[in-house]
């Protein structure tokens, strides 16, 4: 959205104006002269410094520099149960206040499994509250998420709570269970202790206003994220609502946006920023989902599109027609996943995109499935650094360096961020290749393995593929559909295939044949978990054409 003209000194393109200091932050580097550096080329949104809850659901009109829809909007929708915009923002503020109640004060940390109805009202209710949510989520050890947190009030789902009390006994000190909430619909009745936890209902109060953080106080801790190695990334109310002010999806009222698990969490409130409803999914239940919801758009991770093909698979052509037109996914690469929703829902479209727990969604509006490839979000600026850091030249057009990002989106506010991520760009449209950290040294050349696994994927036999080092060189663990050569075959030919298509250096030297590749639910690969299994090395004399 475009900056308003009469609220100039608002406008993203003098954020560098406003104080964004934080005793946490580091200091500001100074940018060599004659360094690039790259700008959106989307218009700056407008700079909300207000709480999120406000912008997203806001009383009146002049609030929110989003527009204002009706309250009568679905907002979250969950099986058969539909939750407005106006109930959703009426209970969060009930729930809010029963917070208050029980002594929970603004700033401090709730933990939230915030999916469906209930798992939302919580989410705002804490955002309204002016507490920092910190979501649950899958790939995350709840254990080290609890001790590092030190939430003052935890809300969890009935199918977690047997893992949550497991976990808590082993805190010290744990957390009473009056500090403990359930996120059970108002209806159900699960095989408890009598009263031991309350019900979410059960702590809801007359409605309060949420807490103002206008101006300066927008700089307040609003989201505590957890990344799969259990590191806390803290974003700020502005954090988010610029997040949510640079996101432009084919979304707005009467769409519905299907979230999958390992998408990242900024997904979960984009629809409701323009005006869509939300519903979760677990992957083994992605069709059903979009069947039941009318969804139009969907945040998928690869393994969440490989069960959605899968489950169409199984269904022999007879599933329901489905309204989606998009498929948005941050995992890579998306190649043969793209291809193969291509063949079986011609209408739907796959678009890679980019996202960090501390930028949100940095790169996207794709349309080339063949990388991660995509602009600048709106308010961005993005620096290529080498891999050490330096701004020592990168080389000819579309040299690959450390990627660094910049905004009022960014956690590191005022400061590059850091991606460890390597990148290029190409007149303006960004490619992202793999993670500085994954590297390994084959020949003294570095080898990124994110590429070899897009290149092995791409084989017809392949069906999921993992690269790491080894004392012969690379070695790959693939999961194969081997037909009638057999696996030991395939493997062979894929080795050959690889060789055909990359220097000699990142030639496959030896295959492990896997029954499944340890991932996230994000579809990253666990390289730690990669067993060692038999290798099939490669014989020139063996290999055959399939």
């Amino acid at each position: 959205m475009a900056s308003n003209p009469a609220s100039r000194r608002n406008s993203i393109s003098h954020w560098p104006e406003i104080d964004f200091s934080r005793p946490t932050a580091p200091p500001p580097k100074r940018v060599k002269e004659g360094v690039k550096i790259y700008d959106s080329p989307s218009p700056a949104p407008f700079l909300a410094q207000i709480n999120v809850f406000d912008f997203l659901l806001p009383k009146c009109e002049g609030i929110s520099p989003m527009p204002t829809y009706s309250g009568v909007l679905p907002a979250i929708l969950e099986g058969s149960r539909t939750m407005s915009r106006q109930e959703l923002r009426d209970m969060s503020l009930r729930l809010a206040a029963g917070l208050g109640a029980l002594g929970v004060k603004s700033g401090d940390v709730g933990i939230v499994r915030a999916e469906g109805i209930e798992g939302s009202v919580a989410l705002y209710a804490l955002l309204a509250a002016g507490l920092v949510a910190s979501p649950l989520v899958p790939d995350v050890d709840m254990g080290h998420q609890l001790a590092d947190s030190r939430p003052s009030i935890v809300f969890v789902p009935p199918t977690l709570l047997s893992t949550f009390e497991t976990t808590n006994q082993q805190l010290d000190p744990r957390i009473p269970d009056d500090r403990v909430i359930l996120l059970s619909p108002p209806s159900t009745s699960f095989d408890l202790q009598p009263q031991r936890y309350r019900t979410l209902y059960d702590v809801l109060a007359p409605p309060s206003d949420p807490v103002s953080l206008n101006g300066a106080a927008s700089m307040s801790p609003a989201l505590r994220l957890y990344t799969p190695a259990g590191r806390a990334v803290i974003l700020s109310h502005l954090n988010v609502t610029s997040q949510l002010s640079s996101a432009q999806l084919e979304l707005g009222p009467g769409d519905v946006a299907l979230i999958a698990p390992g998408s990242p969490f900024i997904a979960s409130l984009i629809p409701l920023a323009l005006g869509a409803a939300v519903t979760h999914s677990s992957s083994s239940a992605i069709l059903t989902s979009l069947e039941d919801s009318e969804a139009t758009l969907a945040f998928l991770p690869p393994p969440a599109i490989s069960a959605l093909l899968a489950k169409l698979a199984s269904r022999d052509g007879e599933a329901r027609e489905l309204g989606l037109r998009c498929i948005i996914s941050t995992g890579s690469p998306l190649h043969s996943l793209a291809r193969r929703v291509e063949h079986a829902l011609p209408s739907v479209r796959v678009l890679p995109a980019y996202a960090t727990a501390e930028t949100g969604l940095a790169v996207m509006h794709n349309d080339d499935p063949d990388s991660t490839v995509g602009t600048l979000a709106a308010g961005l600026q993005a620096r290529l650094v080498q891999m050490d850091g330096s701004d020592a030249p990168l080389g000819p057009l579309g040299g690959k360096g450390e990627l660094l990002l910049r905004g009022p989106s960014v956690s590191t506010t005022g400061h590059w961020h850091r991606t460890g991520d390597i990148a290029s760009v190409r007149h303006g449209r960004w490619s992202i290749h793999g993670k500085i950290a994954n590297r390994f040294s084959v020949a003294g050349t570095q080898v990124c393995p994110e590429r070899l696994e897009a290149l092995l994927l791409r084989h017809p036999h392949v069906r999921d593929a993992a690269v790491a080092g080894s004392e012969e060189g690379v070695r790959a663990h693939l999961v194969l559909d081997a037909g009638g050569e057999g696996p030991e075959g395939v493997a062979q030919h894929v080795m050959r295939y690889v060789q055909g298509r990359t220097r000699k250096s990142k030639w496959v030297r030896g295959v492990v044949l896997a029954s499944a590749i340890p991932r996230t639910s994000a579809g990253l690969v666990r390289r730690g978990e990669l067993g060692a299994g038999e290798v099939v090395r490669y014989e020139p004399s063996r290999w055959a054409r399939l």
